[in-house]
């Protein structure tokens, strides 16, 4: 499933966002601090009860971010892919996919309602963000 929003921010300020959302999730789960997001770089979370692998596969500063997460009973894979336009905002395509569950029109519509969400989140974040410094 994908879903495509215009963001009026710079490609380098989301990344900045989610680099600093993957180093927030390290720390909470692991305990350790990095300092930069890299492709193939792997930690383990708890999910509910359950331990989550997650493989950050590719972090192509400014234009890609493809992340697996790995349980004993799923697997997902969400990305970012962005493209800088010419009126310093950016399209950002997020997709989600579910390895071995099958997905029905209930899964795409609430998929569509959290996308929409969580861009308008990331973006608000950003804006706040520029707007305090």
């Amino acid at each position: 499933m994908e879903y495509t929003k215009i963001l009026n921010v710079t490609s380098k300020e989301f990344f900045d966002a989610l680099q600093e959302s993957v180093i927030e999730d390290v720390k909470q789960s692991t305990n350790k601090n990095i300092h930069k997001v890299e492709s193939g770089f792997q930690y383990s979370k708890k999910h509910g009860k359950e331990k989550m692998n997650v493989k950050i596969e590719v972090f192509k500063r400014n234009s890609e971010y493809k992340a697996r997460m790995k349980t004993d009973k799923m697997e997902a894979i969400t990305s970012y892919l962005v493209k800088e336009n010419k009126e310093r905002n950016i399209e950002v395509t997020y997709c989600e996919e579910s390895i071995g569950h099958k997905v029905n029109a209930f899964d795409k519509m609430r998929f569509k309602s959290a996308a929409k969400s969580q861009l308008s989140k990331i973006e608000s974040y950003i804006l706040s963000k520029r707007d305090s410094e």
